[in-house]
């Protein structure tokens, strides 16, 4: 690599010893390139022409996750955020799961990370209930808005990949992990990734509350997300769904009305 080079780190924003970092949708605008077949290390290496990509490393970075993020961060600069009214119609069920989890663990400082968090609405809310939540998601823009937006400090949040967890800096011990949809709006191998990423950080009696979305809660049509997906990827953990098809009727929360409602599962390792 020539020295006149910058190097671009896809899971970072910011300025480290001169070297330009970026998130990938800010990449993709300094290269006009969709860069793939690399892992991590996800660094980049762009000529100060922009001519050329070198890739440090081989990290994967397949088309749909990339599309998807693309597909968020337009939908988030135009305004059109359907998930997250899906979201706010299904939180008295989160409020329900949340206070039993609450319940399990009276006695301690509760560790919460939110998955996919957006602009922060779930993030804020774990905080106001007393959880030491951290929230992390890939469009950068949305993350600025839930600092923003919620009187929350920086520090909270981190503009990272799902599939590569234990390396974004979000630390690691944590009680919860929640799922608004971020599960289903990955492929396969993203899954997988993610799954495993999370079990490495959990503790031993950590929950996944995991929340499949309705069909009008997208940017970019996901696939299905339905219990053998999710039990295909966290391999080791007990998969019980709390609303919709398979859940007790004697357990299932009340849940307000509204089209995009989907289902939520609750994660416990035996």
């Amino acid at each position: 690599m020539s020295r006149a080079s910058r190097t671009v780190r896809s899971d970072l924003v910011g300025s480290v010893s001169g070297s330009a970092i970026c998130s990938p949708d800010l990449l993709l605008r300094l290269t006009g390139r969709l860069v793939k077949g690399c892992r991590s290390p996800q660094t980049l290496a762009v000529e100060p022409d922009g001519s050329t990509v070198e890739v440090d490393g081989t990290f994967r970075l397949a088309g749909q996750e990339l599309n998807m993020g693309i597909g968020y961060a337009t939908a988030y600069r135009a305004g059109i955020t359907p998930w997250e009214k899906a979201g706010r119609e299904d939180q008295p069920t989160l409020i329900h799961l949340l206070e039993r989890e609450e319940a399990d663990r009276p006695d301690r400082v509760r560790r919460a990370i939110d998955l996919g968090c957006g602009r922060g609405e779930n993030t804020k809310l774990l905080l106001d209930r007393g959880w030491d939540a951290m929230g992390v998601d890939n469009v950068r823009q949305a993350v600025d808005v839930a600092v923003r937006r919620n009187g929350l400090e920086d520090a909270r949040f981190v503009i990272g990949d799902v599939r590569h967890l234990v390396h974004s800096g979000v630390g690691t011990g944590f009680d919860l992990f929640l799922d608004m949809g971020c599960f289903q709006s990955l492929d396969d191998v993203g899954r997988t990734l993610m799954a495993g990423g999370v079990t490495e950080l959990a503790e031993p009696d950590a929950t996944i509350l995991i929340r499949t979305g309705g069909a009008r809660a997208w940017p970019v049509r996901p696939k299905d997300a339905i219990r053998r997906d999710i039990q295909r990827a966290y391999r080791g953990w007990d998969v019980a769904a709390v609303t919709g098809v398979g859940a007790p009727t004697s357990s299932s929360p009340t849940r307000s009305s509204g089209g995009n409602r989907g289902e939520w599962f609750r994660l416990t390792r035996p």
